[in-house]
């Protein structure tokens, strides 16, 4: 198995029969980008986030919004002002951020939302995930939507970067 970074694609480790071409890939985070991340090497957390191809938004426990990269400000069409304190639902326009309690009181949000298992899983387990496939109903201009995404999760000390990996069947970082 072949073990790499989420963030910058250095390979972390190989495991298993060194001449086999089809070993799966796992992701993880290298030492180098978590120190940049976690401020070791006095690169803010906005400026690392830029350096990612991905869209990216960090949140904490409770998936709110602590910062954004441009691809994900530019996804969601947003300032990272109007970003910032919102819950994930909330930025994304989740049909069911408009329920009474907002983003995370139904019962879909603690038991069907991918997004809030993977991001809750990732910050109980330290264990990041991949490429899940996350179907949101979403508020667009024309109306509701359903809408695929594809995330990966990440924990760095007490925040989750959750990358968006698709959108709508498509690469946003493409």
């Amino acid at each position: 198995m072949k073990r790499i970074c989420a963030w910058c694609g250095a390979n972390l480790a190989e495991t298993g029969d060194a001449g086999e071409n089809r070993s799966p890939i796992t992701h993880g985070i290298c030492p180098a980008c978590a120190r940049k991340l976690m401020g070791h090497e006095q690169l803010p957390m906005s400026e690392f986030l830029e350096t990612l191809d991905a869209p990216v938004i960090v949140t904490d426990r409770d998936g709110i919004v602590l910062n954004a990269n441009g691809n994900a400000r530019d996804l969601q069409n947003m300032e990272l002002e109007s970003m910032r304190g919102k819950r994930g639902g909330d930025v994304i326009e989740c049909e069911l951020s408009r329920s009474p309690g907002g983003c995370g009181s139904t019962e879909h949000c603690q038991s069907g939302c991918v997004i809030r298992r993977s991001v809750n899983h990732t910050f109980d387990t330290g264990e990041g995930l991949e490429q899940q496939l996350a179907q949101q109903m979403l508020i667009t201009a024309s109306g509701v939507r359903e809408t695929r995404l594809v995330i990966s999760t990440e924990k760095v000390g007490d925040l989750i970067m959750l990358r968006i990996d698709g959108f709508d069947g498509s690469d946003p970082s493409a």
